[in-house]
């Protein structure tokens, strides 16, 4: 289960709260820039390989595999697959 600890909130001037976040969770870790429940940003702390890469690799990864379809491959049938997504 992912730790999580707030390392900074306040009050956004344009109402909302501001907050940074640090999360732990098996060997990886962490930082975060979020606005109310949105991510607005955040890079990894650890593993070593992965420290100062964007959390946002990770989202661009789900896109792919959820436009990744078993569809047959014609083209009009993937792009109604796609579509249906």
């Amino acid at each position: 289960m992912p730790a999580c600890q707030v390392i900074w909130s306040g009050e956004a001037a344009a109402g909302g709260f501001l907050s940074v976040v640090d999360g732990v969770s098996e060997g990886a870790s962490c930082r975060l820039l979020k606005a109310d429940h949105s991510v607005l940003g955040g890079v990894y702390l650890a593993p070593k390989e992965y420290a100062g890469q964007s959390v946002y690799d990770i989202f661009y990864l789900q896109e792919a595999v959820r436009y990744h379809s078993p569809c047959p491959s014609l083209s009009h049938v993937w792009w109604t697959c796609v579509r249906s997504v």
